[in-house]
């Protein structure tokens, strides 16, 4: 090809409508794409950022009695103890590490302190009940990212009665 001279291409063909327009077929689009029976599809990895250790299925749906040891008698208690609200999460840069680190610079142990659940916009930290007073002053008055941290015992959710 000489300077100027541009690549030759197919000539195009307009469709007449694309409601009519149906892909090649390939030889295999007679056969089903999902099978009973097939290898059953594994369990998604866990999201970045979690905390916590996804429920297995069939534990899920256990109901609470003579399994468990203690069942929580409202939605901010825990078995661990109780739930703290905190209000920062993953959007102002707070991570479970970093809250746990407070709370064991504050003089709490790893066995005072349960799960800890990291959302967008806050986070619930689970404490002994005989250690949440501590738990609060941890939090109190310290920054993550540009927030201050304000902790408080978590209350139920709204909706429930």
């Amino acid at each position: 090809m000489g300077a100027g001279a541009t690549p030759s291409r197919p000539p195009r063909v307009p469709h007449s409508s694309f409601t009519t327009w149906e892909p090649a077929a390939e030889k295999d689009d007679d056969q089903p794409i999902f099978v009973e029976g097939a290898a059953q599809i594994p369990e998604p990895p866990p999201l970045p950022g979690t905390t916590e250790s996804p429920v297995p299925r069939e534990q899920a749906a256990e109901p609470v009695g003579e399994g468990r040891a203690h069942a929580p008698s409202n939605e901010n208690e825990v078995a661990h103890g109780i739930q703290l609200f905190v209000n920062v999460g993953r959007r102002d840069g707070a991570r479970a590490s970093d809250l746990q680190g407070m709370l064991e610079a504050a003089g709490l142990s790893k066995d005072e302190i349960g799960p800890i659940r990291v959302r967008d916009r806050n986070s619930f930290v689970s404490v002994r009940r005989e250690a949440a007073e501590r738990g609060i002053a941890a939090f109190t008055g310290k920054t993550v990212g540009s927030r201050g941290l304000i902790a408080e015992i978590a209350r139920p959710r709204s909706g429930d009665a």
